[in-house]
């Protein structure tokens, strides 16, 4: 894999999670039955809202990084955003808590209720699949940023131990630029993919 193919998953996972998070949308505040005008359905609706807002920012995010070469230095707020959309769905939405208010809530309304109450559960599931990829995607993104950045960082001296003291020997040239792909006479070109 390289940086160029992470960045791309990354950006259709991101989208994907957007896509359902916004079927879930549309579901809880358009097909909302009327007369639900009550405190439960009003803090699940404004969870929702949040959820969205986290899985907008990630995708923002991600279609603002203009190469490869730059999302290392974005990973840190992309990650931070999927997070954010990971920890509203878990605890917010999906824990035991907010799923037995919903139901508690719809159960004492009318049958549209109940209907609404269905499909909001239905597409809620059907957004944990997105963010689980989403998830892999940035760890994915971390994982090959980590092993571009062990390509460019000179290995570890060797030591020797000497009686009490240590004495530092310093890495061949040679083996810095057969680890790095670059020659030892040119200047090392950063390259978003690892040598073959």
């Amino acid at each position: 894999m390289s940086l160029e193919s992470a960045q791309g998953q990354l950006r259709v996972r991101c989208r994907e999670l957007g896509e359902a998070v916004t079927e879930l949308v549309t579901i809880v505040h358009e097909d909302r039955p009327t007369g639900s005008d009550v405190a439960v359905v009003d803090a699940f609706t404004e969870t929702v809202s949040e959820l969205q807002s986290s899985a907008m920012d990630a995708a923002e995010l991600v279609d603002g990084v203009p190469e490869p070469r730059a999302l290392p230095a974005r990973l840190s707020r992309i990650d931070e955003a999927v997070a954010g959309c990971a920890q509203t769905y878990w605890r917010d939405l999906r824990a035991f808590g907010p799923v037995s208010e919903l139901r508690i809530a719809a159960r004492r309304g009318r049958l549209e209720w109940r209907t609404w109450q269905r499909s909001v559960e239905a597409s809620q599931l059907r957004c944990e699949l997105p963010l689980l990829d989403a998830q892999a995607a940035v760890r994915s993104a971390w994982a090959e940023a980590a092993e571009l950045l062990g390509l460019y960082l000179p290995p570890p001296p060797a030591m020797t131990q000497t009686c009490h003291d240590q004495t530092r020997h310093d890495p061949d040239p040679a083996t810095v630029s057969a680890v790095a792909g670059t020659s030892p006479t040119s200047p090392s070109r950063p390259t978003t993919r690892r040598p073959q």
